[in-house]
C-alpha cells in the first residue's frame, strides 16, 4: 500500500466515523421537524424564493418528494407560497417567522455540536484543521464544477 493509498484510507474512514457521529443532523426531537423538513427550511433560508425545482435541485431528490414535505411545511405554518408576479404559474417559497425561528435553534444546536467537536483540539490547530478542510472543499468544488 502506497503511501497516498494510506491516507485515502484512513481519511475514508475519518468519514465513515463522522458520519455515525451524526454531527450534520440537527436534534429535531425538540422541533417536531423531519430532517427532511429542516433540509428544506434550510434550503429555503439560503436560497428564499425558490420553487420545488430548485429545492429538488439543491438537496438531490425528486420534486414529488420536496412537494409533499412542503405541503406538509406549508399546512404547519413554516414556509408559505407566494404568487410570483411575472408569472403567474410560479410560487416561490419563503420561510415565514415560525419557519426562521426554528432554523435560528436548530442552527444555533449545530454550532454548539461543531464547538463541541472543535473542543478536542487547541485553538490554534481548530483554526487550522478548519482552513485545511475549507481548502480541500474548495479544491473538490472547482474539480466538480470544471
Amino acid at each position: 500500500m502506497t503511501k497516498q493509498e494510506t491516507l485515502t484510507t484512513r481519511l475514508q474512514h475519518l468519514f465513515r466515523r463522522m458520519q455515525d457521529l451524526q454531527l450534520h443532523r440537527p436534534d429535531t426531537e425538540m422541533e417536531e421537524i423531519s430532517f427532511p423538513q429542516v433540509a428544506i427550511l434550510g434550503a429555503l433560508a439560503r436560497h428564499p424564493g425558490s420553487g420545488v425545482k430548485e429545492i429538488a435541485e439543491m438537496l438531490h431528490v425528486t420534486p414529488p418528494t420536496i412537494s409533499v414535505a412542503v405541503r406538509k411545511l406549508t399546512h404547519d405554518g413554516l414556509i408559505e407560497r407566494q404568487v410570483d408576479p411575472e408569472d403567474k404559474r410560479a410560487h416561490p417559497l419563503f420561510t415565514t417567522g415560525k419557519g426562521d425561528r426554528i432554523i435560528r435553534r436548530i442552527q444555533k444546536r449545530q454550532g454548539e455540536v461543531m464547538e463541541e467537536f472543535l473542543s478536542g483540539l487547541p485553538p490554534q490547530e481548530q483554526q487550522q484543521l478548519v482552513e485545511l478542510l475549507e481548502k480541500a472543499v474548495i479544491a473538490a468544488e472547482r474539480k466538480q464544477s470544471g
